[in-house]
């Protein structure tokens, strides 16, 4: 839901803007992530196997989904400033 909401948002503002310009695909936003993501599997599975690994994958994605979320919350009011 929280992708759909982003896409919207992109949309409403390149559409508002009349901008152009390209876009980076969505994929190039996460390479950071998915990095820091395998280093912090492979610790937690040598510090607790599996089940850390699932509680650690877990709770990063619910910390990406509240990063976006929030950060279109933010852009909502900075462009209504």
């Amino acid at each position: 839901m929280h992708f759909v909401s982003i896409l919207v948002y992109n949309a409403f503002l390149k559409k508002r803007s009349g901008s152009h310009m390209e876009q980076k695909p969505m994929i190039k936003y996460f390479y950071g992530f998915f990095g820091v993501w395998i280093v912090a599997s492979i610790i937690l599975y040598l510090y607790g196997g599996l089940f850390a690994v699932y509680q650690g994958t877990v709770l990063s994605v619910l910390e990406l989904s509240l990063s976006f979320d929030n950060a279109v919350i933010n852009a909502t009011i900075l462009a209504t400033m």
